[in-house]
């Protein structure tokens, strides 16, 4: 149903490196949204309010003669409840013309195809987890 919201990699200065990570660390302990701003896109993800599952990787590879390249990944899940669709419609009123309820059935139809998409899935529906990779 979701998917990879961003994924993005640019080459930055140690201080625009540690400017991130700090703004993202803020933005996790603030116990509201996670708002992640990166080569410029952004996502805004409900922040954790329980447990996080935290996955740290290190690798070393040689790179050449004469160096060799770190990589770092820190990868953090953890869940948050599953928000629903807004199925509501909009009233009926005289001063809608022909497009706009054309555009308002099209929307209606696409929600209920939503719909009968979540009800085939076996996704749990009170929970979702929440992926953000750090590479």
């Amino acid at each position: 149903m979701y998917g990879e919201l961003l994924d993005s990699e640019s080459e930055q200065s140690v201080e625009e490196v540690v400017a991130f990570l700090k703004a993202i660390t803020d933005e996790i302990e603030s116990g509201e949204e996670v708002a992640i701003e990166f080569d410029g896109k952004s996502v805004t993800v409900p922040a954790p309010a329980g447990m996080v599952e935290l996955e740290v990787e290190v690798e070393r590879e040689r790179e050449g003669d004469d160096h060799d390249e770190i990589e770092i990944e820190i990868e953090l899940e953890w869940l948050v409840d599953t928000v629903e669709p807004n199925t509501e419609s909009v009233e009926d009123s005289d001063d809608l013309d022909e497009e706009s309820d054309s555009e308002q059935l099209e929307l209606e139809d696409s929600e209920s195809e939503e719909s009968e998409e979540e009800v085939e899935s076996n996704e749990p529906e009170e929970d979702s987890e929440q992926d953000l990779e750090i590479k």
